[in-house]
């Protein structure tokens, strides 16, 4: 099938859902972390890209994550 070019690239930090929230929270809740991670590799072998992330310890994170379960941080909070 035809493979989808992905959104984000290597080194991007994005944030991730939360997943200490249970099914029943409303809007003003964030649903995203707050801490940081970093893109360390895409699978380009599904039909979806597939990302995977680690935390600023380098600590990768358990699963592998869909574009939609991303939400990239603007690059001007990045600089040192």
């Amino acid at each position: 099938g035809l493979k989808r070019k992905p959104k984000y690239s290597v080194g991007d930090l994005v944030r991730i859902p939360r997943t200490d929230l249970g099914k029943h929270v409303k809007g003003a809740v964030a649903k995203w972390t707050e801490n940081l991670y970093k893109i360390i590799k895409i699978d380009l072998g599904y039909v979806a890209p597939m990302y995977y992330v680690a935390d600023e310890f380098g600590a990768v994170y358990s699963r592998r994550l869909y574009e939609r379960e991303l939400n990239k941080v603007s690059d001007v909070l990045n600089r040192d």
